[in-house]
């Protein structure tokens, strides 16, 4: 129960890091969009406090999500890293870097 508590906590902390991220660039809004969604499945099999009855399944669609979040954050990095080493937009952002 404590571990949902915990996933639904990031889930909203990732919701608020997104709306910041809207000034930035679409890579960090897509890559805090899926942590949100990610965190908040993840969290709700947790809170239910079973993983029977198909709670189970929707945990593990929230781990997906994660899965994808990170894809995003190793490319948001790398293209970051690239940008300021080369000093010229390599991997697109789709905004400010």
């Amino acid at each position: 129960m404590l571990l949902g508590f915990l996933f639904e906590s990031f889930a909203f902390i990732s919701l608020a890091l997104m709306l910041a991220a809207l000034r930035a660039n679409v890579m960090l809004v897509a890559m805090f969009a899926l942590l949100c969604v990610g965190y908040a499945l993840s969290g709700i099999p947790q809170r239910a406090n079973s993983s029977a009855d198909g709670w189970g399944v929707v945990g593990s669609i929230g781990g997906w999500f994660l899965v994808a979040s990170a894809f995003c954050a190793y490319y948001t990095g790398m293209a970051m890293v690239v940008k300021s080493t080369w000093k010229h937009t390599t991997l697109p952002l789709r905004g400010r870097a």
